[in-house]
């Protein structure tokens, strides 16, 4: 396929067979870095202007038909829009539309008297907001997790004074740990209604400085994290799963590829869970927030980076 692409585009076309998220990722970055000039503390697309990048997604059929495969790549050529998909003989454009803060669907997403509910990164600051709001409702139970085995005393403090929550190690990376987890709650508890995943790391770097390890480190929480949240649950009579993305993930952010790339997957997840839910393989309401920069808790940036993005987004 990719050598037909090649000849009819006269392009150089790569194909690849990674299916692991992070294989993948790793491989478009190392073909970034060969591309970009490896001194130009720049932006790829934000870190350096003179690559572009292109997602278009296309059907089974289409994909597996060279010449119809072959015009699509050729017209997109010529378009600006970033994110296209063909289905059913109709090209669509992934764009951002804005919707009213109360709608009838946030009747599906409450906290609910003597609910349990799973908080990943908990005890972080993040973690910590969220669990305040849902202490305001009474009888809730909050069981929330982190990588630590044991948490600093002034976690210790908060969590107490929360009077409704207990702390987990966790690593929810790991499947086995989260589907044990699971089980112990279900356990104690006899049910679990709601799940809050906020747990994260950043690993900041420009593209040519970017590791292997730093992209296994904020792929963890972030990809493998929500998965095995997903799956460990996927038969329970959650209300909802609620997960904690970025705007990185919708605009991108220099130094912030691979937080960029894990926050657009989660956004992507949210709506194949969404989707199976409606067919009746899931329960409860599945939503990502791509929330901006908190003043408190989240992920904290420099006074300089936050200077750059209220000077370019407000």
């Amino acid at each position: 396929m990719a050598a037909g692409l090649q000849e009819n585009l006269s392009l150089v076309v790569k194909a690849s067979n990674h299916i692991n998220e992070e294989d993948f990722f790793n491989e478009v970055l190392s073909i970034a870095k060969v591309l970009m000039p490896h001194k130009n503390p720049a932006h790829l697309v934000i870190e350096n202007p003179k690559i572009t990048g292109k997602l278009i997604s296309v059907e089974e059929p289409v994909f597996r038909n060279i010449e119809e495969l072959t015009n699509i790549m050729a017209a997109e050529q010529q378009t600006i829009d970033q994110e296209i998909r063909y289905r059913a003989g109709l090209r669509e454009v992934r764009t951002m539309e804005s919707i009213l803060a109360k709608t009838s669907d946030t009747a599906d997403v409450q906290i609910k008297t003597g609910g349990v509910y799973l908080i990943s990164g908990g005890a972080g600051g993040l973690g910590l907001i969220f669990a305040q709001y849902i202490s305001k409702t009474r009888g809730t139970k909050l069981i929330l997790t982190g990588r630590s085995e044991s948490l600093s005393p002034a976690q210790q403090k908060a969590v107490a004074r929360l009077g409704n929550a207990t702390y987990h190690h966790c690593d929810i990376s790991d499947a086995v740990a989260v589907n044990e987890l699971v089980k112990n709650i279900l356990a104690e508890h006899k049910k679990l209604d709601g799940i809050i995943h906020s747990a994260g790391v950043i690993r900041d770097s420009l593209i040519i400085y970017k590791t292997v390890a730093e992209v296994k480190q904020v792929f963890a929480a972030k990809i493998k994290g929500t998965r095995n949240l997903d799956l460990a649950t996927k038969d329970l009579a959650l209300d909802f799963m609620v997960s904690c993305s970025s705007v990185a993930g919708v605009n991108g952010n220099a130094g912030q590829s691979d937080y960029a790339a894990a926050n657009a997957w989660i956004d992507n997840y949210a709506y194949y869970r969404e989707n199976e839910r409606l067919q009746g393989r899931r329960q409860g309401k599945t939503l990502s927030i791509n929330w901006p920069l908190w003043k408190d808790g989240g992920m904290q940036l420099d006074a300089e980076s936050e200077t750059y993005m209220e000077l370019h987004f407000g």
